[in-house]
């Protein structure tokens, strides 16, 4: 049965559309323009596009986090934290008729106070030597589909980490740091995908390191050899960059140029070998992926993040869904 997805790509609203989230969408290089130029070849890209790639570009500007995770973190910190937090407690007492109330304050102040993911994680991290070379793994949010399934077997971290590690030529490093989101949606309690001794099994690995969580992205980006995801947002920012991309899943832009598919040890350091020995991606290749990316694509929105930044009516939007999945058919 033929199946329509649609993928936000978090630059403005603009989406794209598949049939399989394994072939991905069909973005190629052959497919662009003659190259006319830098100037020339921005001024025929959409200005959102345009926009993305001049600010992640900039090495005097930090590109700004992508808009749900901002969102998350508005909701999920602060004052409207606290309020998330009473109006938990608050249901509680007027729902309960028994003391079981009391048993929850009791059970929240132990689980406040004993050892957890954030304890743990900040009792290994250690500040980045730059000095170094690095590979540098941004851990995904879990769970969610963008490691299950788009991540295949490396839905578990660990084993991504164990085949970069052993990978790395000697003297690198794997710098993992991670998800800014992942405590703020999920609480400090350990679970499935992050148990007790999750991050210390990471840092037990040769030649892994453990980062702060409050680490400059651009820093860990911009001063590393490649960046490693498997579908992750930080990928699409290191192309833009120039910068090398590991993946080990199945990401909308898997075909951009600089980008390396890896199955596990042995093409993991294939990959890690072509860059020791001076792999680089040229300027006018990542400008004409993003031409191809423009005619590729489409605005609209599926959920509520997208209609923040959406300029698109309801009706707007709905058409251009509607074309989207007729174009599919």
């Amino acid at each position: 049965i033929k199946t329509v997805m649609m993928e936000p790509l978090w630059i403005d609203d603009r989406m794209i559309s598949m049939n399989d989230y394994i072939e991905g969408p069909k973005i190629f290089l052959n497919k662009a323009e003659p190259f006319l130029g830098r100037e020339a070849a921005l001024n025929g890209i959409s200005r959102d596009l345009r926009e993305e790639y001049i600010m992640q570009t900039d090495a005097e500007r930090d590109a700004a986090p992508v808009m749900f995770i901002k969102s998350v973190k508005r909701k999920y910190s602060g004052v409207a934290g606290l309020k998330i937090k009473i109006r938990s407690f608050w249901t509680t007492i007027t729902v309960l008729r028994d003391f079981s109330v009391f048993t929850k304050i009791f059970t929240y102040l132990l689980r406040r106070f004993r050892p957890n993911q954030k304890t743990e994680y900040e009792s290994l991290a250690t500040s980045p030597d730059f000095g170094k070379k690095f590979v540098y793994f941004p851990l995904h949010y879990q769970p969610e589909r963008n490691s299950s399934p788009q991540g295949g077997v490396f839905v578990d971290q660990i084993l991504m980490a164990e085949t970069l590690s052993v990978a790395l030529p000697d003297g690198w490093l794997l710098y993992i740091k991670e998800h800014p989101t992942q405590w703020l949606f999920r609480g400090l309690d350990y679970f499935s995908y992050r148990f007790r001794g999750y991050y210390r099994a990471l840092a037990n690995l040769k030649n892994v390191r453990i980062v702060p969580i409050e680490t400059s992205t651009r820093d860990l980006t911009e001063r590393s050899e490649a960046v490693a995801t498997i579908t992750g947002t930080a990928g699409w920012e290191a192309i833009l960059r120039r910068k090398p991309v590991l993946i080990f899943g199945y990401p909308w832009y898997r075909h951009a140029p600089g980008i390396f598919r890896i199955w596990g040890a042995d093409s993991c350091k294939s990959a890690v070998d072509k860059i020791k020995n001076g792999f680089s991606v040229s300027e006018e290749d990542i400008i004409k992926y993003l031409q191809v990316l423009d005619k590729a694509t489409f605005h609209g929105y599926i959920d509520f993040d997208g209609q923040k930044v959406s300029k698109l009516s309801p009706k707007e939007n709905s058409v251009n869904l509607t074309r989207a999945i007729l174009n599919q058919l």
